[in-house]
């Protein structure tokens, strides 16, 4: 996503990633209006249907890119086999990401 500085960028992934809740109207994803969302079925749909890297770094600088990736998963106690390795490197290859996947993050 791109645009200019303060036109709302972070403020719609945080929305849509259920980081901050709407001042009215409401948020479908996939059929679910985020607005009636527990705490507990926020968290869950966090973990399970959304994905941010926000724009401030918090990668670990001495791993690579595709291994603070599979450590992410891995705390969120999902299996990393050789498919996630490949469904990764073709995402980032469809991105036309490669290059970087293998290269540390400082």
């Amino acid at each position: 996503m791109s645009g200019k500085s303060g036109s709302g960028k972070t403020s719609l992934c945080n929305l849509l990633s259920g980081l901050e809740k709407v001042s009215f109207g409401n948020i479908i994803v996939a059929q679910e209006d985020l607005s009636t969302f527990s705490d507990s079925e926020m968290a869950n749909y966090r973990n399970g249907m959304v994905s941010n890297i926000i724009q401030d770094s918090y990668f670990i600088n001495e791993l690579t890119i595709l291994e603070n990736i599979l450590l992410a998963i891995k705390l969120q106690k999902r299996v990393v086999n050789e498919e996630l390795h490949k469904q990764i490197r073709e995402l980032f290859k469809y991105f036309d990401l490669s290059i970087g996947l293998l290269k540390k993050t400082f």
